[in-house]
């Protein structure tokens, strides 16, 4: 059996009980080896700021569209004579498209499409039915790559 990333939480082994054991899960690779060098910072200072790691598998990527998005406003950004702040929307769409750096997801560099950053998929097995023992990567272990 293979689920969602939905499924990746304590929960979901307290609800599925023994039968949790084998179950397998696709949800993106968040070991640090398939992210960018910034990785482990980001974990340890999200870490110390609320207290546990990032309960997404997503994490790293918003942080890099913050920074994407940040950068291109930056970028585009104009004052009016009013004092006004405008930001053109096609302006700000180039500016995007243009980012090229080292993300904490990976590398970041946008095609015509607006596509980012590469997903890097992994699976996951469930090896202990104890909620206890929830720790992505641990309990599920990532079984692929």
């Amino acid at each position: 059996m293979v689920g969602g990333g939905s499924l990746m939480a304590p929960e979901f082994i307290q609800a599925a009980g023994p039968s949790v054991v084998g179950f397998r899960i696709c949800y993106p690779d968040v070991s640090s080896e398939a992210r960018g060098k910034g990785y482990p910072k980001l974990v340890a200072e999200y870490t110390k700021m609320f207290g546990e790691a990032p309960i997404s598998g997503y994490h790293a990527n918003a942080y890099d569209a913050a920074e994407i998005a940040i950068k291109a406003i930056e970028k585009v950004a104009r004052t009016g004579p009013d004092g006004a702040l405008y930001i053109g929307r096609k302006a700000l769409r180039d500016a995007a498209f243009q980012s090229d750096f080292d993300g904490d997801s990976g590398p970041i560099k946008c095609g015509e499409h607006g596509d980012c950053a590469t997903f890097k998929p992994a699976v996951y097995e469930f090896i202990s039915a104890d909620p206890s023992t929830f720790k992505v990567g641990e309990n599920p272990k990532r079984v692929y790559p």
